[in-house]
């Protein structure tokens, strides 16, 4: 571990946090991290992992090349914090549509709640075109 380096903590019962080492001191004995919700620094970490174990690493640019155009727009309404209502309104689609939308970027960014699918979505570089 170095300062600057995007860590998963893990807690014994299984959930996990990212971070980022802001400090660390004493060799090592004393380690500052900045906790996130997933978004940017789930994204940094992979990124990271990937290096460390000679794959390429994906970015933020990779999630979205993944993206349907449809999916595009959910994600940056959701990372502006708009609900499946208000999503479903400004797409001219239902709120059921909208759900099998969350549940599909939920799917291609393995995450198990809205939350997590939330703070992603504000990590990755969206534009939101849905005018």
């Amino acid at each position: 571990m170095k300062k600057d380096s995007y860590v998963q903590i893990i807690s014994p019962n299984g959930d996990f946090r990212y971070g980022y080492i802001r400090e660390i001191q004493n060799y090592g004995t004393v380690i500052t991290v900045d906790l996130f919700e997933e978004g940017a620094s789930k994204i940094a970490f992979e990124a990271e992992m990937a290096t460390l174990l000679g794959y390429l690493p994906e970015t933020s640019a990779d999630y979205v090349r993944s993206l349907s155009d449809v999916e595009k727009h959910v994600a940056a309404l959701l990372a502006q914090g708009k609900n499946n209502n208000e999503i479903a309104s400004e797409l001219n689609i239902c709120s059921t549509t909208v759900r099998s939308h969350n549940r599909a970027l939920r799917m291609k960014f393995q995450v198990s709640n809205k939350n997590q699918l939330v703070a992603i979505c504000q990590g990755l570089k969206l534009e939101n075109n849905t005018s």
